[in-house]
Parts: structure tokens; sequence; C-alpha cells
């Protein structure tokens, strides 16, 4: 009996869609912001023309090098240009990719279909994790960048 009210106490949870909407959102959101501080860069640098023709990524490794010329390659920096490019992947999973509920299994998970996979499963605390630690690291991030405009 107890194992069947944790397994309908799992499922609500896993359910409880507005916390993965929030979990998205945070991620998204977080993301966003650094495109926001790239635009900036992009516009001091290049042109905004530039930026919009730039993928997502192709914008973080030109912001990188121009980083890296200007201030030489650190450990922090690099490391953070690396979360940040991750933090893009998971953001892509999570956000272009069709959902799905999979009650195959003793708990209900959710499962993202993508071109090369059918099957990442992906339970709601993990989400959130994720988008409390990209969430810290775009800030982190963006800290980077605002601290490198002032030098």
């Amino acid at each position: 009996m107890n194992k069947l009210l944790a397994l309908e106490a799992s499922m609500d949870d896993e359910l409880d869609f507005e916390r993965w909407e929030s979990a998205v959102g945070k991620i998204v959101m977080s993301l966003s912001r650094v495109e926001g501080e790239l635009l900036i860069k992009y516009q001091s640098h290049f042109s905004k023309n530039k930026y919009f023709k730039d993928s997502f990524k192709e914008r973080l490794a030109r912001i990188q090098e121009l980083y890296n010329n200007e201030c030489g390659i650190n450990l922090l920096a690099t490391s953070l240009f690396e979360q940040v490019s991750d933090d893009i992947e998971y953001r892509n999973l999570v956000a272009h990719n069709p959902v799905y509920a999979d009650m195959s299994g003793e708990f209900l998970k959710f499962k993202v279909s993508t071109l090369k996979s059918d099957g990442i499963s992906i339970d709601l605390p993990e989400l959130e994790c994720e988008a409390k630690r990209i969430w810290s690291s775009c800030i982190d991030f963006t800290v980077l960048l605002r601290v490198w405009a002032k030098v």
C-alpha cells in the first residue's frame, strides 16, 4: 500500500506541469540573458546584423576568441564559456524537442525525442536541478562579460 502511495505521489510531482514550465522557463530565460550580453559585445565589436546571422554557438565562440585576445586565456573564463556551451545544448534538448510521458516503468518519466535518440529520460527533480545550475552559471558568465567591459 505504501509503495502505491509513493508511486501516486511521484506521478503527481512529475505531472506538475507548472513546475516543468517554471524549470524550462528558467533555463530559457537564463540563456536569453546571455544572448543579450553577447549582443552588446557584437554591437561594440562587430555588428547587429552579424549577430543575427550567427548561431548561438558561433556567437559564443566569436566572443570567446575576442575575450582571449583582449584578456588572455584563463581557466575560469574558459570553464564558463564551456559551461554556457553545454547549457545551450541542454536548453535545446528541453525546449526544442518533442516531450512525451513514459509510464512503462515503475515511475512516470518524461522522455525527449530527438533526431539521434528517442529515449532521453528527464525527471522533474533533475530538470529543476539543471535549471538552478544553469541560472547560476549564466549569472557567473554575465558577470565575466560585464567585468571585461569595465577593463
